[in-house]
């Protein structure tokens, strides 16, 4: 299952953990989970201070290495997984065949 998660993810708390954690619970062992990140541009609109584009991707690759990784391989999972710009809220949801948007 090809599957599209997106966000800011800034700060990446719990319920971001989960979420991601989820979309690669759907996308199975064979399957394959696009991360959409907001651009700094995009992410400028929240009312928060957010960290750059380059130190919020960090963060994921990191638990998605510790958490998500340590997980897959339990269950024997290759799930693939990728991180995109994302500069709108579509990202490309608009374009790609996915088969599930969390």
């Amino acid at each position: 299952m090809k599957v599209m998660v997106g966000g800011t993810f800034d700060p990446l708390h719990d319920g971001h953990k989960r979420l991601l954690t989820r979309s690669f619970e759907l996308a199975g062992p064979e399957g394959q989970v696009v991360i959409g990140l907001t651009t700094d541009p995009f992410a400028s609109r929240k009312t928060h201070p957010i960290h750059p584009f380059s130190e919020r991707k960090a963060d994921l690759e990191a638990f998605i290495a510790a958490v998500i990784t340590t997980q897959a391989a339990q269950k024997k999972y290759a799930t693939h997984w990728e991180i995109e710009p994302l500069g709108d809220r579509f990202g490309s949801a608009l374009d790609a065949d996915f088969d599930a948007i969390v």
